[in-house]
This record gives C-alpha cells, structure tokens and sequence, in this order.
C-alpha cells in the first residue's frame, strides 16, 4: 500500500446496513487518469455476518 494512504482523509461515498439506496445526479462523476486526478483509489468494504455463518 503506498504511504499516502495512511494520510487518506477523503471519503467520497459511505454507505451501512440499513442505509437508503444513494445515486449521485446525472452530472456528478470522480475524473479518474488526468494529470491532477489522485493516482491511487482505496475501496475498502466490511462485511457484517453477526452469526458467523461460512
């Protein structure tokens, strides 16, 4: 994982159980691969399996 990402303080989208569907409007988008857009994007996804089922 590259250093900056330990500084990562941005969160563009957030979403938990028993949140409401989210759609960004029509003319909303993140400019991804142009010279000033970030060079690396974190996903990170938590799984909620409160009977620990495999």
């Amino acid at each position: 994982m590259p250093d900056a990402f330990l500084t990562c303080e941005t969160v563009i989208f957030a979403w938990a159980i028993g949140g409401e569907g989210f759609t960004y409007p029509p003319h909303v988008g993140l400019s991804l691969g142009m010279p000033l857009d970030p060079h690396y994007v974190l996903l990170e996804v938590h799984y909620d399996n409160p009977t620990h089922k495999k």
